[in-house]
């Protein structure tokens, strides 16, 4: 068994830190604002017009991650906040405010089931709130704004709410670093705000970690689409994670097509085309490749969205096969008023009738009949 004891040579200069913020506070503090608390402790009384650039400047951290740090201390009670002063702008260290402490079990369940006793108001019911009180005349044409969650309200969720606190350890496991202010955020509207259950929430830090594309933004890209769709147990969590995927390796397996490389990162938007193309609207490798023939032939480069575009516009016009475009061409050929479109040239060039041929259609001609998008 290892122990641990300071060194003496550290002794040479010291400054307080209150009692309160160990015995109270610490348990609730992120790394980040304990480490921008310990600077401005240390440097409180030597220092004037300390900014959170100064304190990023100085700890190498991120200015957005100190006003956050800051902001908890804030809502605490440990500091307070003072506007510009030529005098003094320094955070200053006031009596902190008492914390709700943990609440029991039992206490809990009572406070929940007594209507008549205060609640804690989630984030998406205080913007109900607020919009009730905006538009009391037609609840019917109620919206729903979200509000972020204040720093104190973050603490005193994971004080009461073990699954929130379990969720948040579970995410600063797999980010492999502390959560910010906003991080905790985001977990928390994913749950109260786009209706998620915990439990689907860790799964879509699971699926994250495995894609390797833990940046919060996507989590909470994610998590919005997620409520949106509905997916609210683990069972309609699973298809989806399937669906994406086979999005992910319909894409992977097509990608040859575009002469692009299979083995390469795949994004959520190629992954969507390649669903879209394949599953939902059954086009065959073989119209694909003339889809990608026919971007190449008009724009000189592949661009995905272009193809898209045109493979929408065949769709739209009932275009499945290499036969329903040359019929199509045919058709317009065949037709007096085609003789009227400012067509350059009205025949498609080496195209056969088989349908399974990689024919060249002529750009211009397909652009005048209305099957390029």
């Amino acid at each position: 068994m290892e122990f641990y004891e300071l060194g003496a040579g550290i002794w040479g200069s010291v400054f307080a830190v209150p009692t309160d913020i160990v015995d109270r506070y610490l348990k609730f503090a992120g790394a980040a604002s304990l480490k921008v608390l310990l600077w401005l402790l240390r440097n409180n009384s030597q220092k004037s017009n300390i900014s959170a650039q100064d304190i990023a400047s100085a700890l190498h951290m991120n200015t957005v991650d100190v006003k956050d740090a800051m902001e908890f201390w804030y809502e605490m009670g440990v500091v307070k906040k003072t506007m510009s002063n030529p005098e003094k702008t320094v955070p200053e260290t006031i009596s902190p405010k008492p914390i709700q402490q943990p609440l029991s079990a039992d206490t809990l369940a009572t406070a929940q089931s007594n209507t008549s006793q205060t609640n804690i108001e989630t984030p998406i019911e205080k913007a109900e709130t607020v919009n009730n009180s905006n538009n009391t005349s037609s609840s019917s044409n109620k919206s729903v704004t979200k509000v972020m969650p204040t720093t104190a309200e973050i603490a005193n969720r994971k004080n009461i709410d073990k699954n929130f606190s379990d969720l948040l350890d579970e995410a600063e496991k797999m980010l492999a670093r502390p959560l910010t202010h906003s991080d905790s955020s985001v977990l928390l509207l994913m749950h109260d705000y786009d209706g998620l259950p915990y439990e689907v929430i860790k799964m879509i830090l699971f699926f994250a970690s495995e894609q390797k594309k833990m940046k919060m933004r996507y989590i909470e890209t994610l998590g919005h689409d997620w409520g949106t769709e509905e997916i609210y147990t683990i069972e309609q969590a699973e298809e989806k994670i399937t669906n994406i995927l086979n999005s992910y390796k319909e894409w992977k397996r097509i990608a040859p097509f575009f002469g692009l490389n299979a083995n390469g990162e795949v994004s959520d938007i190629q992954a969507g085309y390649a669903d879209c193309w394949v599953k939902q609207w059954g086009y065959s490798d073989d119209m694909l490749r003339v889809a990608y023939e026919t971007c190449i032939n008009s724009k000189g480069i592949f661009h995905l969205k272009y193809l898209h575009g045109i493979l929408r516009k065949w769709h739209s016009e009932g275009i499945m096969t290499e036969k329903d475009l040359a019929d199509r061409l045919k058709k317009f050929e065949d037709t007096p008023k085609s003789a009227n479109k400012k067509v350059k040239n009205t025949k498609p060039s080496n195209h056969t009738d088989d349908s399974t041929s990689s024919a060249s259609y002529d750009i211009s001609f397909l652009d005048g009949i209305g099957l390029l998008d």
